[in-house]
């Protein structure tokens, strides 16, 4: 597994890259090192190399919970786009939006085209 991310402060963004396979604590600790060093407005998650077993649905409600336990660190009214290209991929990621929706103040959304992930990113 690997989980990278750039973060990009002149347009306050920060670009995830998961590729493999990933397990919930790697993805978990990932975020923890981001999350606490101030994380920026907008952020994207490109999960197309992702390959192997996915999560849970157990996991997927642990990743909601602990991303609602951390709503406070982003900054409100942001937006998260999460890029994919399989349909479970897609299925997950819309389980995860739908279990923060109104938990967490940013907006999670998902796409399977990443011009429109930052078309969507770059509406005001």
């Amino acid at each position: 597994m690997a989980m990278r991310y750039n973060i990009d402060r002149s347009r306050d963004l920060t670009v995830f890259t998961l590729t493999g396979e990933i397990a919930l604590s790697e993805f978990i600790d990932c975020l923890h090192s981001y999350i606490d060093n101030q994380p920026t407005f907008y952020e994207i998650y490109d999960v197309r190399e992702l390959c192997g077993n996915r999560f849970s649905k157990e996991e997927v409600s642990a990743l909601a919970l602990f991303l609602e336990q951390r709503a406070a660190k982003r900054p409100s009214g942001g937006k998260t786009a999460v890029v994919v290209d399989k349909n479970i991929d897609y299925g997950l990621s819309r389980m995860v939006s739908m279990l923060t929706d109104g938990l967490v103040p940013y907006t999670i959304e998902v796409f399977k085209d990443i011009d429109a992930a930052y078309q969507w990113l770059d509406e005001k």
